[in-house]
């Protein structure tokens, strides 16, 4: 039977939960063997990531981040992964330069909680955090009048502050 993990436990709260999604759906037959899915568990009691992160609506379940293979660390095609399986993957977004995914993720448009940045030559990744993201993080654990100066001075508004809270 398929089973979910967080950093090696398997008695986390998201573990339990995304092993309980993955076996009402799946079984190990319907996985490639040999490789490890990542996933990305979204669901309404997993508080933290609905409140800070955004509205994800009617959502619950698991996004496909990656498969990758135990042996050669090769990875399939997430995409096609997904698809096969029925199930919601990763948007996927091409950039030219570093410099081209900081003016996106930094940009007013651009509302979501960030995303992990892949590189395929090497298979490093790196999760890039949006200013929304940031912004939603402070304001849930502290927010007074020195941070919000601080926002101000960034070029934020209040009417586009108010847009941000949780």
């Amino acid at each position: 039977k398929p089973a979910g993990a967080t950093r090696g436990k398997f008695d986390s709260p998201q573990a339990i939960w995304a092993t309980q999604w993955l076996r009402e759906r799946y079984s190990l037959n319907d996985f490639v063997a040999g490789h490890t899915y990542l996933f990305e568990a979204i669901y309404p009691e997993n508080k933290k990531l609905s409140r800070l992160i955004g509205d994800y609506g009617d959502f619950s379940g698991l996004v496909l981040l990656a498969a990758i293979n135990i042996r050669d660390g090769s990875e399939l095609d997430p995409v096609k992964e997904g698809k096969r399986l029925g199930i919601k993957h990763a948007e996927e977004f091409n950039f030219n330069s570093i410099d081209d995914v900081a003016k996106f993720v930094k940009s007013d448009t651009f509302d979501e909680e960030g995303f992990v940045a892949y590189y395929p030559f090497n298979g490093l990744r790196v999760k890039i955090k949006s200013n929304h993201y940031e912004f939603r993080h402070r304001a849930a654990r502290v927010l007074d009048e020195q941070h919000l100066w601080g926002w101000f001075k960034q070029g934020y508004s209040a009417e586009s502050l108010c847009r941000l809270l949780p």
